[in-house]
């Protein structure tokens, strides 16, 4: 990514005000204040205000002017408020709340794909696999982060699910913050190995053979990323325990509980 142009700067300022709480929710913020305060153009200053307006930061009032939103109000799961989110001083807690969003969705769209995913689909999830396995030792790499990135935006896809393809981008976007952030977005613990392991989908090669797993039950393990959940005891993050698999009263897999474990 270049560096940012003017108006993407402006965007951004503005947005750390509010997101830090600087400018409180119910300020007024006008057209004319963006224009002096940074020295652009009634354009640029309109601009600002559509961007800011499109994430759920600004309400533009007739005869009021840009009203600050409520926090609940955000559009918390846009990439490019993730993105703020992450490059701000709550960014710890940002991430703690995405990696718990994770935990609870790539398990069932894991799930999900096990059973829906295309033939296309499948093969190049299994080759994603693969090309994990094989920059293992370069996670912290562009092409691992590509590799990574494209494997959770596919399970997502996979699932059949909308509203989870709809998390592509904001997922995408923590995991490259959480790279920069020197957090393992790769599945191991920042403060022990680093090295990915493997998730329902690709881990399933050493017990089926074929790359991929067998059932949905098989599949509900946190994908590549989502081992390193926020703040908890003494250090910053800790490893996930064992995810446990059993069937349920009607047959479907439930995770939890006694039963198979899947680490």
């Amino acid at each position: 990514m270049g560096a940012p142009t003017l108006h993407q700067a402006i965007v951004e300022s503005v947005a750390q005000h509010i997101l830090s709480g600087e400018i409180q929710p119910g300020e007024v913020l006008t057209l004319t204040w963006i224009q002096e305060e940074y020295g652009v153009s009634r354009t640029v200053a309109r601009e600002t205000a559509r961007v800011l307006e499109s994430v759920g930061l600004l309400e533009a009032r007739r005869k009021v002017g840009l009203v600050v939103r409520p926090q609940s109000e955000w559009s918390a799961l846009h990439p490019r408020m993730v993105r703020w989110m992450m490059q701000g001083g709550g960014h710890l807690a940002e991430l703690r709340a995405l990696t718990e969003l994770r935990l609870a969705v790539e398990p069932v769209a894991a799930s999900a794909a096990a059973t829906l995913a295309t033939s296309e689909q499948r093969e190049e999830l299994k080759a994603l696999a693969r090309r994990l396995y094989q920059l293992a030792d370069r996670a912290d790499s562009q092409d691992f982060l590509e590799a990574d990135i494209r494997f959770h935006a596919l399970l997502l896809e996979a699932s059949g699910n909308p509203i989870f393809v709809s998390l592509k981008g904001a997922l995408a976007e923590n995991t490259a913050r959480t790279r920069r952030l020197g957090a393992d977005a790769a599945g191991g613990c920042p403060d022990g190995d680093h090295r990915p392991r493997p998730c329902g989908l690709a881990g399933c090669r050493r017990r089926s053979g074929s790359g991929l797993p067998r059932d949905g039950c098989h599949a509900r393990r946190p994908a590549p990323g989502v081992g390193a959940v926020a703040r908890r005891g003494s250090g910053p993050f800790t490893c996930r325990p064992s995810v446990t698999c059993r069937p349920s009263a009607g047959g479907r897999p439930v995770i939890g509980g006694p039963g198979r474990t899947l680490d």
